[in-house]
């Protein structure tokens, strides 16, 4: 993609009066909005860094020109050494080319950040070395006989906090603005500061005029004290100048020293109730895990029993649906049996119990039909009491003693077959 395609939606260039704030002199007085915290830095310089890649100053006007407004990146809660989980924390606002470098202000987001806009403070303050890496697009590449690439028609896309920056510390914030700014003191309530001369005039916001009778401001616009400016306004009572231009009395002084070491020593209280509540809480929360875990352990004993129990009582229940079973067809081969005895006892015909013990599966088995049809032929039979014994072919109804006899099976059988042959 051409360069000219790449800038085509890019704001142009800020003014050169605009670019006149990253002088050191003037880079204090942009710092006006509370919820912004200014930083100034240098994007890059003309030499090789740790990755032998090069921008030649001849492309410093392009990332000036696709820079501005683009975002400023950090992890979240820390800086990791390379780009990796970089969100934003917020945009660049000027770039300008300065010999062989190229340097620029950019605007941190305070509100949406705050943790890590204060953690870029407090390192800064500590002389902790804060270094950016740049993210660039590039049409082409030259590599040059001493094995450096020069990279061509670029576009800024971002620059991020580094821990390991390739260009090894020649990228830093060289500058973080303080939010106590004249514009922020100047934008408090009168709560925020430890001394108001009278004399003055309240405004509509409650606001003490002229500004110039305000002294020692100790909270922020939260309301939070600042401990930091608290410890040093116990130093700086005895040099305050009052509105007719004399200084503090040192009664005065003095007293605002008290009242400083006061609200530090309850500020230093507040700290300590607060861990011992938090200590508190963490002791509670361990016995609380520790009252759960046995509980969990008696509930998950409870369960295994409970399992266990169930376990038996399905062993039961299947013996006690068995045992059932076989009751229910004892007593139903005992109905039909009882039955089949009474149809023999209707139809005048007497067997003893013998005859149906030893026929009882062959009855149990026998069709209602089937039995009838029996129950007629023996009838019949009895008829003709010597009919047996002119036939030899026909089955024996009765047993005989010694055990021979046709069953009740073969008995049916053989009826049925006389029966089609009378028939035909």
């Amino acid at each position: 993609m051409k360069i000219d395609m790449i800038l085509s939606n890019v704001v142009e260039l800020i003014s050169e009066d605009t670019n006149a704030l990253l002088n050191d002199e003037a880079f204090a007085a942009i710092s006006l909005n509370p919820l912004v915290t200014w930083v100034k830095f240098i994007l890059t310089d003309d030499k090789p860094n740790g990755n032998k890649q090069r921008i030649p100053q001849s492309e410093f006007a392009n990332l000036i020109k696709s820079g501005v407004f683009m975002p400023i990146k950090m992890a979240l809660g820390s800086i990791n050494e390379g780009h990796d989980a970089s969100l934003l924390i917020g945009v660049i606002t000027h770039l300008k080319e300065a010999g062989d470098q190229v340097r620029g202000i950019g605007a941190l987001w305070s509100k949406e950040r705050p943790e890590d806009v204060d953690y870029i403070r407090q390192e800064f303050s500590s002389n902790r070395p804060l270094n950016l890496s740049w993210e660039i697009v590039y049409e082409s590449d030259n590599l040059t006989e001493t094995g450096i690439t020069e990279l061509v028609n670029t576009a800024l896309r971002a620059v991020t906090l580094v821990g390991m920056p390739a260009y090894e510390g020649r990228t830093p914030i060289l500058a973080v603005a303080s939010k106590w700014t004249s514009a922020y003191i100047d934008s408090l309530p009168d709560s925020c500061f430890l001394f108001i001369e009278s004399g003055g005039e309240k405004e509509s916001e409650g606001k003490t005029k002229p500004r110039s009778l305000r002294h020692l401001p100790y909270k922020d616009a939260e309301g939070h004290v600042d401990r930091a400016h608290l410890e040093n306004h116990v130093q700086r009572a005895p040099q305050i100048k009052l509105a007719n231009g004399e200084r503090i009395s040192e009664a005065k002084a003095s007293e605002l020293q008290k009242k400083a070491q006061k609200l530090l020593s309850r500020q230093e209280d507040s700290k300590l109730d607060e861990l011992e509540i938090l200590q508190a809480k963490v002791v509670q929360l361990t016995a609380d895990v520790e009252a759960a875990k046995l509980a969990l352990t008696v509930k998950d004993t409870e369960f295994t029993a409970k399992i266990a129990e169930l376990e038996t009582l399905t062993t039961e229940v299947a013996g006690l649906r068995e045992f059932k079973a076989a009751t229910e067809k004892v007593e139903a081969e005992r109905v039909k049996l009882a039955s089949i005895k009474q149809k023999f006892t209707d139809a005048g015909i007497e067997k003893p119990d013998t005859y149906f013990d030893e026929n009882r599966v062959h009855f149990l088995q026998i069709s209602e039909g089937d039995l009838e049809f029996v129950i007629q032929e023996m009838v019949s039979f009895a008829k003709s009491a010597k009919s047996s014994i002119i036939d030899p072919n026909l089955p024996k109804i009765d047993a005989e003693e010694d055990g021979s006899g046709a069953d009740i099976g073969e008995i049916v059988k053989e009826l049925h077959k006389r029966r089609e042959a009378k028939k035909s």
